[in-house]
């Protein structure tokens, strides 16, 4: 029987972006950190204010090279970072044998699970091919070389494995219809979401052996989403 741990990290997601300004002005000049900050601003605006963004556009923008997707990472998600690094470390337990993790992204998570877990097979995908390239750049900077990155959906892994491991990717799968979002009972909400992740949550379990583990760390905000992934 497959086993289940779902994780929803509780942090603090503001955007440091002064720090970030000055940190892509001293690198790649004055104008691109404009751009870039203004670009950060506009998703993190239409997010605040609960209008769909278009993340394939974000990640394709934030991969244009490894220093400005690891910089703008850094500017989203460092306390995400370290906190699910935490645990996973705690839980080193969990993590036998050969994992698939789904979303790399620049693959931090991904030189991580290979760096505490040298004896594992692991497969990194993601859809954005920027971000694969930069991931398998940045674990050729680390001397990782137990990480398979594919540019590749989850319907294109035909594999099982041991481990399956996602994160943020459950919220990224669907848009949210306007008229779903403010007073809409939870029970219709819920059963809205949960129609909508249902095909990601099949692929992800056809991955996965017959006695394997999902490990699923999401940044879900809101209860309808939550609970429509765990009935999903």
């Amino acid at each position: 029987m497959t086993k289940l741990f779902l994780a929803i990290p509780c942090y603090n997601e503001e955007l440091m972006i002064d720090s970030t300004a000055n940190a892509l002005s001293s690198k790649f000049g004055s104008d691109k950190a404009l751009e870039v900050i203004t670009f950060i601003n506009q998703r993190h605006n239409a997010e605040m204010e609960s209008e769909d963004s278009d993340d394939q556009a974000f990640y394709k923008f934030k991969n244009q090279n490894l220093d400005l997707s690891l910089a703008i990472t850094a500017c989203y998600d460092t306390n995400y970072i370290r906190k699910v690094c935490t645990w996973i470390d705690n839980n080193k337990n969990l993590f036998t044998g050969s994992i698939l993790e789904v979303g790399c992204d620049v693959g931090i998570f991904s030189c991580f699970l290979a760096e505490h877990f040298p004896n594992s097979k692991i497969v990194s995908i993601d859809l954005c091919k920027e971000s694969i390239e930069n991931a398998k750049q940045f674990a050729a900077q680390r001397n990782v070389n137990n990480v398979e990155f594919r540019n590749c959906s989850l319907e294109d892994i035909s594999e099982k494995f041991d481990v399956v491991f996602s994160s943020k990717v459950a919220h990224e799968t669907f848009e949210i219809f306007e008229n779903m979002r403010y007073g809409t009972p939870l029970d219709v909400y819920a059963e809205y979401c949960k129609q909508k992740l249902t095909p990601y949550a099949t692929n992800l379990s056809s991955c996965i052996k017959e006695d394997g583990t999902l490990i699923s760390i999401e940044r879900i905000k809101k209860h309808p989403l939550l609970l429509g992934w765990l009935l999903a």
